[in-house]
C-alpha cells in the first residue's frame, strides 16, 4: 500500500480490519492481522496500535527501554492525564509463556515507573492483546483488551482509580469478539469492539 492511499484511508476514517486463522495451536498465532483503525487523538495521543519507534517520538521512552522487548511486546498504546500531565502506557507483554497487559507510567517532568501488570495475578494463560486505553474527567484510567481465546476472544476491562487495577471483567457479549477501541464521550465511558458481522459499543 503506497503512502498517497493510506492516507486517503486515513481522512476518510476508514477501518480496515483483516483476519487470517491459521492452523497452528497458539491462540495467538491463529489470529495474525494487519489493521488500521479510526482514533480519536485526544483521547490516545495518537496511539492507536502502533509501533515502538513511533510512541518512543512521541512521548520519549528513556529510561523504560529496558523493560520493553521490542521484538516481542506488542501492541503499545498511551494517554495523556490531563489534569497533571502524567502520561501513561499500555502495551502487551511477553512474559515467556504468554502475553499479558501492562502498564507504566511518567509524571510530567519525571521518570518513568516500573511496569505493573494491570492483572496482577492472571487468571487466564491465553495471550491478551490490542490494548485500548483512556482517561475519564475524574482521572481514572481505563483499559480495554482482547484476550485471544480457543473459541475466539472476548474483550475486558479494568479501571483504576489512584491505585492498584480492578478485577478485569469481560464485557463482550459471547460472540468472539476482538479489536476494543476506547471512547471518553459526554462524561461517559465507551468501549466499541467487532465480532465477526458487527461493530458493537458498550
Amino acid at each position: 500500500m503506497d503512502r498517497q492511499h493510506w492516507r486517503r484511508l486515513r481522512a476518510s476514517g476508514v477501518a480496515l480490519l483483516l483476519l487470517t486463522a491459521l492452523t497452528l495451536g497458539n491462540a495467538h498465532a491463529q489470529f495474525t492481522r494487519a489493521v488500521m483503525l479510526q482514533t480519536d487523538d485526544s483521547q490516545t495521543g495518537g496511539g492507536g496500535l502502533t509501533v515502538w519507534d513511533a510512541v518512543d517520538a512521541a512521548i520519549g521512552l528513556t529510561g523504560l527501554w529496558g523493560s520493553i522487548e521490542p521484538y516481542l511486546d506488542t501492541d503499545p498504546v498511551w494517554t495523556v492525564r490531563p489534569a497533571d500531565g502524567t502520561v501513561f502506557l499500555v502495551w502487551s507483554k511477553q512474559n515467556g509463556s504468554f502475553l499479558e497487559i501492562v502498564c507504566a507510567y511518567r509524571p510530567a517532568g519525571g521518570t518513568w515507573s516500573g511496569v505493573a501488570k494491570i492483572e496482577s495475578t492472571p487468571t487466564s494463560t491465553y495471550d491478551n492483546v490490542t490494548p485500548s486505553i483512556v482517561t475519564d474527567a475524574q482521572g481514572h484510567l481505563h483499559v480495554a483488551w482482547t484476550r485471544l481465546t480457543p473459541g475466539g476472544g472476548v474483550i475486558l476491562h479494568s479501571v483504576r482509580v489512584g491505585g492498584p487495577w480492578s478485577p478485569a471483567q469481560v464485557i463482550s457479549n459471547g460472540q468472539s469478539s476482538h479489536w476494543p477501541e476506547m471512547q471518553f464521550v459526554d462524561g461517559r465511558t465507551f468501549v466499541r469492539y467487532r465480532t465477526a458481522t458487527h461493530l458493537i459499543t458498550v
